[in-house]
């Protein structure tokens, strides 16, 4: 996951993992990221226009930008946790994290779990579960059924 490669995607609809296995839990994961102004310090208020708070990371280590940290689950999903779980040490990052679960790096690349003189961004992962609560197949039979 720390390997992610910031490549976008065009739609929801392309997402494997909102239609996967419907009788497992799905994690998934976001990666937050902020910038640092001198005297000022971390901030997503301080991101250039180009760069997103927030991002959507897919198992396939592609993700999509996100104005927020809402993301709107499919019909009959519901989340297991009520916020969003921050990964830290070795579960986000081979080079940790510092307690709060940020990376820092010069310029989006390369992180480390320490900040250091002329780090200027920071981002870190977040992960929460979704289930099924409603079998979309026999949903769709009632329907059909019903018709």
């Amino acid at each position: 996951l720390a390997k992610t490669p910031e490549t976008q995607r065009n739609s929801r609809d392309e997402d494997a993992s909102f239609f996967r296995d419907a009788t497992k839990p799905v994690n998934e994961n976001m990666i937050e990221y902020q910038r640092k102004v001198p005297f000022k310090g971390f901030s997503n208020n301080h991101l250039f226009p180009n760069e997103p708070s927030f991002r959507r990371a897919f198992p396939d280590g592609t993700s999509v930008a996100l104005e927020s940290m809402d993301v709107v689950l499919p019909e009959g999903w519901v989340w297991t946790e009520e916020d969003w779980c921050v990964l830290t040490g070795g579960q986000a990052n081979d080079t940790g994290t510092d307690k709060d679960g940020w990376m820092y790096a010069f310029n989006w690349g390369t992180y480390v779990g320490k900040e250091q003189t002329g780090h200027f961004v920071r981002r870190r992962l977040l992960s929460r579960t979704r289930v099924l609560t409603v079998n979309p197949t026999a949903q769709a039979g009632v329907a059909k059924n019903a018709a």
